[in-house]
């Protein structure tokens, strides 16, 4: 659905400037991430939903694309990137709302039953993609968590061998186009041998490959705009729509992941160049998009719940209740955590970059009307 632009909206210079940059990052993105959270919801549902485990690739290429912006945007204003305070930044973004869920469920555990599994170990220590872990959606995590370690330290090499060079992340690209290869190979490889789900497809060296199709976006985003602006026409909207089908056609298998992230690539491609809407219903999905962390790390919770407590009630009853219970209480453990945490981290260690959004935003009204894709792209990253 196209987003519309309202009507004013780049009418106030630099303070509109900033209210678009704002919404672009919340509406455009976010309204992904929400798409992407419902669809894990009813992946986890019921087994019969099994294609809405591909919002989790859906989460992995927008993650590739935002996160790499971060670290572009930091070696522009600054020429190099802060590997140790990336990381510091990321922790108090990731890991209060995480241990406070593995807390507070781990408590429920050991009332209920006495006893604490050593499972949760992979989970404290973000490996329950490779080992025996307590909750199941924490796969993801770890993916995610890895892709936070290597990325940064992989740009750090990509800058010393290009002498710091803007040209340096030119071989992104083709670093992205090997990495799909060898983890096609390795899917197909472990297809053949893997037992479970989890052996199949849960392993970093298995996913990453949908992360870097992201991080090739943000390149494009960010060092060739004008390429990047190609991807706000419909034709890329439908192209990646219609890859979903076969994705959505074979869920679980070498191939659906494979064709998912691809088209999930479009869909973000195209998406972080559509304008503010005020279309209800795209603003109700960025509203879940803006707190999907926390659903998603909950969802596992009441997901528990409504199979213990009520498993008997018909599903007109009990999959709203689960569906509603879950974003409201994702959104209220965010509030409570995830946001406090973030303002903590902004007072504490403010981005880098801060001071060269600002100076951006004093851009005369004219100029402001004729932005460009590539040029709104370089301030979607505020909660980040």
């Amino acid at each position: 659905m196209p987003f519309g632009r309202p009507e004013g909206s780049l009418c106030g210079g630099m303070i509109a400037l900033r209210r678009q940059w704002v919404n672009q990052r919340t509406q455009s993105l976010d309204v992904l991430r929400g798409v992407a959270v419902l669809m894990v919801l009813l992946c986890h549902y019921s087994p019969i939903l099994e294609f809405g485990g591909f919002g989790v690739d859906l989460f992995f290429v927008l993650s590739g694309f935002l996160i790499s912006g971060l670290l572009f945007e930091e070696f522009k204003a600054t020429g190099s990137i802060n590997v140790w305070r990336f990381w510091v930044r990321r922790g108090f973004k990731i890991y209060p709302p995480f241990y406070v869920f593995l807390l507070l469920t781990v408590l429920a555990l050991w009332l209920i039953t006495g006893q604490v599994p050593r499972d949760v170990l992979a989970d404290i220590f973000f490996v329950q993609n490779y080992f025996p872990h307590l909750w199941m959606h924490g796969w993801s995590l770890a993916v995610e968590e890895h892709f936070y370690i290597a990325l940064p330290l992989l740009f750090l090499l990509l800058l010393y061998i290009g002498r710091r060079s803007p040209r340096s992340f030119r071989a992104i690209p083709i670093l992205s186009i090997g990495m799909s290869i060898s983890c096609v190979y390795m899917r197909a490889l472990a297809a053949h041998h893997a037992r479970t789900w989890d052996e199949m497809f849960a392993p970093t060296h298995l996913r990453m490959d949908s992360l870097f199709a992201g991080v090739t976006l943000g390149y494009y985003a960010h060092f060739d705009a004008e390429s990047f602006a190609e991807a706000r026409r419909k034709l890329v909207l439908a192209f990646g729509l219609l890859l979903t089908l076969p994705a959505f056609l074979f869920p679980g298998t070498v191939v659906g992941v494979t064709v998912a992230y691809v088209a999930f690539a479009c869909i973000v491609a195209w998406a972080a160049s559509q304008p503010y809407s005020a279309n209800r219903l795209l603003r109700a999905l960025a509203w879940v998009g803006y707190y999907s962390y926390s659903i998603y790390l909950w969802h596992g919770a009441t997901q528990v719940f409504f199979d213990v407590v009520l498993r008997p009630a018909a599903h007109v009853i009990r999959f709203p209740l689960y569906l509603a219970s879950t974003i409201l209480l994702g959104m209220g453990m965010s509030k409570l955590v995830e946001v406090p945490a973030l303002r903590l981290r902004n007072r504490v260690f403010p981005s880098l970059t801060s001071k060269a959004t600002t100076s951006t935003l004093t851009l005369s009204p004219a100029t402001v009307s004729s932005l460009d894709a590539g040029l709104v792209i370089e301030a979607v990253h505020v909660q980040d």
